[in-house]
């Protein structure tokens, strides 16, 4: 094992495949757990880059350990790791950069084409899987493809409002809870309730304010229960 250190702009802007096991779980990430934190570590980094005369933050930020399994390639192809540990960081992390590529994109900034590098290998055939910096596993790939080829939100809505026709849904709410929300526990209305009552600031707000932006329309016991209890 050999440990390294790299940025996220050195992980990513070589010709490489970071490719998840098929053995490795979906993608489960959520905004309250993962993204808004991560997101404000982006901002402090950012924040940091403009207040410096360099451009460069004065320090950097650790976003977490990445375990991978370099693979021997043959032929011209580009470079191969499996993700042991860190395909829910590494896949995020292409969700955000491609965010930041469809809006330098669409309002012509000059960073357009270093961005969109960062998240496609452009020796590779377009559109094939080996153009991707990341590969989730089976259950994400066609999700993935289409919120990183979509070049805008608008889009990107449009493609999953499809996707839940085509598979019979009516709607598609994102939750934030899993089946086990709680190790060892099993998802009732009732121990939701009580988690959400032991929360300490600042992830009680977090988590309130994250109910309270679903739309009215959503009607759920367990948001009922939430109005009954904390209003």
């Amino acid at each position: 094992m050999r440990p390294d250190k790299l940025s996220v702009h050195d992980l990513f802007q070589k010709e490489r495949r970071y490719v998840v096991p098929l053995y490795q779980r979906a993608y489960v990430w959520n905004e309250l757990e993962q993204w808004e934190p991560l997101w404000e570590d982006i901002e402090r980094q950012a924040d940091a880059c403009l207040l410096s005369t360099t451009g460069v933050p004065r320090r950097s930020h650790f976003l977490g350990a990445v375990v991978l399994n370099v693979q021997k390639i043959v032929g011209s192809s580009a470079a191969r790791s499996e993700i042991i540990d860190g395909q829910q960081r590494l896949t995020t992390l292409q969700l955000f950069i491609g965010a930041l590529r469809d809006y330098a994109n669409a309002n012509d900034s000059e960073h357009a084409r270093k961005i969109k590098r960062l998240t496609i290998n452009e020796d590779e055939k377009p559109g094939s899987e080996s153009a991707y910096k990341v590969w989730p596993t089976n259950a994400d790939r066609k999700m993935f493809r289409s919120i990183m080829t979509a070049g805008s939100p608008d889009i990107a809505f449009e493609r999953i409002s499809s996707w839940a026709k085509g598979t019979g849904l009516d709607a598609v709410i994102w939750t934030a809870l899993s089946p086990k929300f709680l190790e060892g526990k099993d998802f009732s209305v009732a121990s939701a309730i009580l988690h959400l009552a032991s929360l300490q600031e600042p992830e009680r707000t977090r988590a309130f304010d994250y109910i309270h932006r679903a739309p009215a329309e959503v009607v759920t016991p367990l948001r009922t229960a939430f109005t009954a209890e904390f209003g």
